[in-house]
């Protein structure tokens, strides 16, 4: 029987548009009906349905538009709006709207903290006192998941949906509940092996079908016609018939268990037919046929014009327990959890909590919080989604947009490795899809199943087959696919903030964007807009399950909307859309939402923030009257000669710099916008930044940018101590305060200075207490899956379809692979003539036959080492020694050190310098030159070890190093001066050593020349857990 779920408004009688609910146990759920031969009537979707790349205008901040006055068809109906007034000072004054900001949260006493008397502290100063006690429970905390928050809206119905856009999020949550495997379009056989996995590991015992599969996946880069290529000269010189290139094809397909599931959608990606559009026969947006008419009209054949692909994660999850190896990766979690939750017990009789390092979202207090109510058990498996687009052609419109699944049961140096990233689908283009919840429906559905019924697996570690639930930890994305899937307005709106803390923006007169600005401007009147200045690091360590009590209440509010008109109003002031679809998952299955939406650090810092920064800088930020560019004194490269010099200087810097910094920032003069990469800008300001900077902006304009980039090297890194996360909070809130008072000054003119990504800042540290650090679930892994699928495109003439096909065929290859491990890369760890010294360290060559004599320096370096290391040497030897010296020393974070021996005879510009490493040397951090490395052992019947001759640099400028807050690590290189000897255990990694650039001011030059400054790579170890590493091989 079919439900009419929507009704017309009262208020628009001439709406006919109908979402109608199929029963139950249809495979799609709700849909549009069909009557007759009659085409559905087409669905007046709202304008804003689906992405939100800007913030869509409210009616009242478009100053030229005229609004008709409306009747008052019903008692819900609201005046139409004032132009130029904001819809929350119109409300009714029985209308409360609860924002989640409320001026009375700023009047918290906090005079006293921890003992400590802070009244005469700065805000920023405080800020890091009260993130500390974030990773303390002295206390019982809240619950902040879903169900532990009892809330009178909980206890409600769903009211009555009066507005499109409601309508239809909620047609697609309720879509999705009592989501079952047997309503998917799965194959008989898949859905099979889903309720009873294999209970054995694969036995490959078919030569034939062996070397088959060992030719289809070492060729699984190259075009397919090479495979029938190397099986016929297989069939002719050895007599083996292989299998055909389907048959192989078939056989991976149903080794690994994996099958693309495929769903009509949209010629124009406005729509998939998923949900309640699964009957459509055109387009709700645009009205395009759904099928290629020619086809229905003369072969009666209903031929979909495109279709997208998705790949159920289910079958890729039972594969991964298929081997004991694999089985026990897959137990990370688990284990790693039962460690702590042991420690746990332990501190206090389980009352607090102290997390020394913040090393994975294990450590969050939502994840410590979902296993001790029991919503995480150790049999479940936790994922995240990202989701992000790619353009295919830098020439035309190409967008194709990608999801990931990525699975966090797995140690982080293993889970974002491409062979542990399911490609959850594909999104054809060129244009970005429309309604993304449509697009997402069929992997979320699988999802919500598997929660809802579990998913069999085999652990072929122990034998037995047990049940696991999934549980939904985090989704990441940039801000337009973000918006498209939370249901928050987006960046440009009043709340516009992704993890809902209640930052209330100010409208920038005449623009209908909303700007983060703290402090309110002078001359300022908008109404709406004019709340007191904002308190932002009282606002970035709010109480979580708070947050999630007020959007629940706000998102209601929206939902009772009566009309339009209202809609719009409730919209402004909560920042709230519509449910993300995300919300149709059981309670106890997802951490909280919005919380489960976090910021993605790789758009902040490498592509948002200097993007920031050089517009300001350069002096091609919009300037609007009455300010004046003349009066921007930090727009120190405004005048181009100074631009070009300063875009010498950066690309100056790449012989200076490792490999293992990936690409090299480019000379900006010339190629900013010629596809500068995100890995190109966040090596150029925060890793190069401080010491290209200095002497070129002013100091004070330096030293704030200073306490920025110290900021995000902390939170960049894998393991964060405790007591780094608070000195990060402080130097970012710090930053903040100071951006607005030295950039803005409270002019009206300025207020688009405040960007969001600003504001995103403060929440960093404090949320890294809660899920864990942000490099965790940054997009880096994204990224790489993007580039990887997209260099593997073969068919220019269909590239959407084809690299749907490679998102499956990487699907299929990695489980088969887990399924198999002998199909995988079998090449030998070590390359040839690399001695492993254990601990991850590797000698590798070029390396002597022979031992050669050292210099006199050298000399006295390795007597004095081998003295203090009271090592039992030939007097003989030690009055001349003779060393067999090697080119190489490969790290345990996958760097490769090279030495001044390898590379001397090479010239600067054909360089990448990889010879200078960062060393710690009995708790001091020092830095050096590695002069050659060399095996020996210091005593009788000892085995050798791994040593290293190194030239010392001088101590750091102390003044630039205190001023520059650690960033700035400025020192000389004293040659034979400094030689020492030292374990190869102790090089920590790979650093830069880049020359300091030309100063203008001679005493500046003077004081800097011969010098040079440390540069580290940033989010070294999440490239590294990424499989982002020298090869050893390609040397």
């Amino acid at each position: 029987m079919v439900l009419d779920l929507l009704q017309p408004a009262p208020d628009h009688p001439n709406d006919t548009a109908r979402i109608q609910a199929m029963p139950k146990n249809h495979p799609n759920g709700p849909a549009l009906p069909v009557s007759g031969d009659a085409s559905p009537p087409l669905l007046r979707l709202p304008v804003d349905l689906g992405l939100h790349p800007t913030h869509a205008p409210e009616l009242d901040d478009l100053p030229h538009l005229e609004l008709a006055p409306a009747a008052a068809d019903s008692e819900f109906d609201e005046p139409p709006l004032a132009l130029g007034v904001p819809e929350t000072d119109r409300l009714d004054e029985n209308d409360t709207i609860d924002v989640g900001f409320d001026d009375s949260v700023w009047d918290v006493d906090r005079t006293i903290l921890h003992g400590v008397d802070n009244a005469e502290l700065d805000d920023a100063s405080r800020a890091g006192l009260d993130l500390g006690s974030l990773a303390d429970i002295d206390q019982p905390l809240p619950m902040a998941g879903n169900r532990t928050l009892p809330d009178d809206a909980d206890l409600q119905p769903l009211p009555e949906l009066r507005i499109d856009e409601l309508q239809i999020s909620q047609a697609f949550i309720d879509a999705l509940q009592g989501a079952s495997l047997d309503d998917e379009k799965l194959h008989p056989d898949v859905l099979e092996r889903l309720r009873n996995p294999p209970t054995e590991e694969y036995k490959l015992d078919d030569p034939a079908l062996h070397l088959s599969l060992e030719i289809f996946l070492g060729l699984d880069r190259a075009s397919e016609a090479h495979y029938d290529l190397v099986r016929g000269a297989v069939s002719r010189s050895h007599s083996i018939e292989m299998l055909t290139l389907h048959q192989v094809k078939r056989a991976v397909q149903d080794i690994s268990g994996v099958r693309a599931v495929y769903d009509d959608m949209c010629i124009s990606s406005c729509v998939a037919y998923t949900g309640p559009f699964a009957l459509l026969e055109s387009c709700p947006t645009c009205g395009e046929h759904r099928y290629d008419q020619l086809k229905l009209l003369h072969k009666k054949v209903k031929h979909p014009r495109q279709r997208m692909l998705t790949n159920v994660i289910g079958p890729q999850l039972q594969a991964m327990w298929r081997t004991p190896a694999g089985a026990k990766a897959m137990k990370y979690r688990a284990e790693c959890t039962k460690k702590m939750m042991e420690t746990i017990e332990l501190t206090a009789n389980g009352q607090t909590l102290n997390i020394p390092d913040y090393a994975d979202y294990i450590h969050g207090s939502e994840y410590i919080d979902a296993v001790t109510r029991g919503d995480i058990q150790e049999s479940d498996t936790v994922l995240m989604l990202s989701i992000d687009g790619a353009q295919l052609y830098r020439s035309k419109q190409s967008d194709c947009w990608i999801y990931i699944w990525v699975n966090y049961n797995r140690a982080p140096d293993n889970r974002y490795k491409m062979a542990s990233i399911s490609v959850g689908g594909v999104i054809p283009g060129p244009e970005k899809p429309g309604n993304l919840e449509s697009f997402l429906f069929a992997g979320i559905h699988h999802v919500h199943a598997l929660m809802t019924e579990g998913l069999k697996i085999w652990d072929a570690d122990t034998l037995q087959t047990f049940t696991s639930r999934l549980f939904f930890a985090f989704l990441t994305a940039d801000g337009p696919g973000m918006s498209a899937v939370n249901g928050l307005v987006g960046h440009s709106g009043a709340q516009h903030c992704r993890l809902y803390c209640g930052m209330k923006g100010r409208l920038k007169p005449g623009s209908g964007i909303y700007y983060p600005v703290c402090l309110l401007p002078f001359e300022y009147n908008q109404p709406g807009s004019t709340h007191p200045d904002v308190d932002i690091f009282q606002l970035s360590i709010q109480d979580r399950a708070e947050v999630t009590r007020t959007y629940r209440r706000n998102l209601r509010h929206v939902q009772e909307s009566h009309n339009p008109n209202q809609y719009r109003i409730r919209r402004l002031a909560t920042g709230i859309v519509k449910p993300t679809i995300l919300s149709a998952l059981p309670s106890n299955r997802i951490f909280p939402i919005p919380g489960c939406f976090p910021a993605d650090l790789m758009h902040l810092a490498a592509l948002n923030l200097p993007d920031l920064l050089l517009s300001l800088w350069r002096g091609t930020m919009t300037c609007e009257k009455p300010d004046n560019r003349d009066t921007w004194d930090w727009a120190v490269l405004r005048d181009l000669p100074t631009w070009r010099t300063h875009g010498r200087e950066v690309a100056a810097a790449t012989p200076y710099l490792p490999t293992s910094f990936d690409r090299p920032p480019r000379n900006p003069a010339e190629k900013i916008n010629s596809g500068y990469k995100a890995v190109e800008f966040l090596t150029y300001i925060f890793v190069l930044g401080p010491g290209l900077f200095y002497g070129l902006l002013p100091m004070n304009y330096w030293l704030h940018f200073c306490k920025l980039v110290r900021g995000l090297r902390i939170t960049h890194q894998h393991t964060i101590p405790n007591s780094h996360l608070s000195e990060a909070h402080t130097f970012l809130i710090e930053f903040l305060q100071e951006f607005e008072v030295m950039y803005c000054q409270r002019m009206v003119a300025r207020m688009h200075f405040c960007r969001p990504a600003l504001h995103a800042l403060a929440h960093i540290c404090p949320q890294t207490t809660s899920t864990g650090p942000y490099a965790i679930y940054s997009q880096w892994p994204m990224e790489r899956s993007i580039g990887d699928l997209g260099g593997q495109i073969r068919q220019p003439s269909n590239p959407y379809g084809n690299l749907a096909q490679r998102g499956l065929r990487r699907c299929q290859v990695n489980a088969i692979r887990a399924i198999i491990p002998a199909l995988g890369d079998q090449r030998p760890h070590l390359p040839r003539g690399a001695i492993d010294l254990g601990g991850g360290y590797v000698l590798l060559t070029t390396s002597e036959r022979y031992a050669h004599m050292v210099t006199e320096p050298e000399a006295v370096a390795l007597r004095t080492f081998l003295h203090e290391s009271n090592a039992l040497v030939d007097k003989a030897w030690l009055r001349t020694p003779k060393l067999a010296r090697w080119a190489r020393l490969q790290l345990p974070n996958g760097q490769i050190a090279r030495s001044h021996w390898q590379e001397r005879t090479k010239p600067l510009e054909r360089l990448r310098k990889g010879r200078n490493v960062k060393m710690n040397i009995q708790g001091k951090t020092e830095f050096a030159e590695v002069q050659y490395y060399f095996k020996a052992a210091l005593h009788n019947n000892n085995v050798e070890q791994g040593f290293a001759m190194v030239s010392v640099y001088a101590p750091p400028d102390t003044e630039l190093l205190k001023l520059s807050n650690q960033t700035l690590w400025s020192c000389e290189y004293t040659g034979d001066k400094s030689l020492c000897v030292v374990t190869v255990q102790s090089i920590q990694s790979v650093v830069a050593m880049v020359p300091h650039p030309h100063m203008a001011d001679e005493t500046l030059q003077r004081k800097l020349s011969g010098r040079v400054y440390v540069g580290e790579k940033m989010g070294l170890d999440m490239m590294y857990f990424a499989g982002h590493v020298d090869d050893p091989v390609q040397e």
